[in-house]
């Protein structure tokens, strides 16, 4: 169940009214056409796209890199789920980065959705990951990719790289009860901080943080995503039954809690949200269908900027369809005034949608592929 839920994160949070977005355009404004964006192809290939999806420049020499590729949150290092790094410097120019941290198993992978700890000098691994059988009790290490040394941070469900310390942000699988209801994911009890050679510190539990959305203490699974610099973590809460609705909550390194979106049930956050270079907003993409008055179903997306504690802004943008199977990624721009969201239309096939942070208007294009990282630079043209 946690493996599916790493695959695809579906929850539900409020939603205030949509504005209707700008006409779709060719080409994105001038003050929005700067930098290099990385993107995934459907095969693993990586490749550099201008922020309106042309001039693509495939990086064969990479080589296929897996299917989960992620960003440093300094946006110096990709990290391929095999453990390969790759550096990223001025140009942008991507090359293999030395490193002695290796998946020697092919039932190991890296931390899916953050696997960079310690200032970008360690990576987290799980065992066990991804198998049905046992993926709630993932053996949990921090390894250096210096020396490759790796550290056991003990047993967790879910697991995000600490960006201050060698550890992780972990989510703690809770008791199996049994049950008659249908669940659609293994809950969680908690939320620690583990860091090599310390004892576990719980941040917050799975009813401290119902408890910050309102909610009744129900079975949660939780997922840890660590701001830039780590003082700040989004816990994103997926209720353990079936067709529940669930929510996102921000708190300190030390649990307080920052701020909350309340359950709803209207659309759906799909994909993986991210943090803003300077940590202080997320962006998001949910699906909200609109019954036409003939009966039929368009599809539609909204890219959502939220400041926790402050106001959420959701904005639509129409798609030809939405693959429920695949998500939504979004990525800042280098100096944070911008945000690339993308929507999967179909396996392998996305749209993009690109805006000002602040502006009404969002700029629509065919998106080559996955974006993983939006590069400081000229674009192509």
């Amino acid at each position: 169940m946690a493996a599916a839920v790493a695959a695809l994160i579906v929850f539900w949070p409020f939603a205030p009214a949509s504005r209707p977005a700008a006409a779709a355009s060719a080409r994105v404004p001038a003050a929005l056409d700067h930098g290099r964006v990385v993107i995934q192809a459907a095969n693993g290939d990586i490749a550099l796209a201008d922020p309106d999806g042309t001039h693509v420049t495939a990086l064969s020499e990479l080589g296929s890199l897996g299917q989960a590729v992620i960003a440093s949150p300094d946006d110096r290092y990709l990290l391929a789920d095999n453990g390969e790094p790759i550096s990223i410097s001025s140009g942008p120019r991507l090359t293999p980065h030395p490193s002695q941290a290796q998946v020697t198993s092919s039932s190991d992978a890296t931390a899916e959705f953050g696997p960079f700890a310690d200032h970008d000098k360690d990576t987290i691994l799980l065992g066990n990951y991804g198998d049905p059988a046992s993926s709630v009790q993932n053996p949990v290490w921090v390894a250096s990719f210096a020396t490759g040394n790796a550290v056991s941070l003990g047993i967790g469900d879910e697991a995000a790289g600490d960006p201050q310390t060698a550890g992780a942000f972990v989510s703690v699988a809770a008791p199996p009860v049994a049950s008659t209801t249908a669940t659609q994911v293994n809950p969680d009890s908690e939320i620690e901080l583990r860091v090599a050679g310390q004892p576990p510190v719980v941040v917050a539990t799975a009813a401290s943080i119902n408890s910050d959305l309102g909610v009744e203490n129900d079975p949660v699974a939780l997922l840890p995503f660590p701001d830039p610099v780590g003082d700040k973590i989004l816990v994103a809460v997926q209720p353990a039954v079936q067709g529940a609705f669930g929510g996102l909550v921000v708190l300190s390194r030390s649990g307080q809690m920052l701020g909350a979106t309340a359950p709803s049930q209207t659309g759906g956050f799909i994909g993986e949200p991210t943090w803003s270079p300077s940590g202080n907003a997320l962006a998001y993409v949910d699906f909200s269908p609109v019954v036409e008055p003939g009966g039929q179903i368009k599809a539609g997306s909204n890219l959502v900027i939220w400041s926790p504690g402050g106001k959420l802004s959701r904005t639509s943008f129409q798609t030809s369809s939405v693959d429920r199977s695949g998500g939504g990624r979004c990525v800042w721009s280098p100096d944070g005034s911008a945000v690339l969201c993308s929507a999967e239309t179909q396996p392998g096939r996305y749209t993009w949608a690109v805006t000002k942070i602040g502006a009404r208007p969002v700029t629509v294009v065919p998106g080559p592929g996955l974006p993983v990282a939006w590069l400081p630079g000229e674009a192509s043209r």
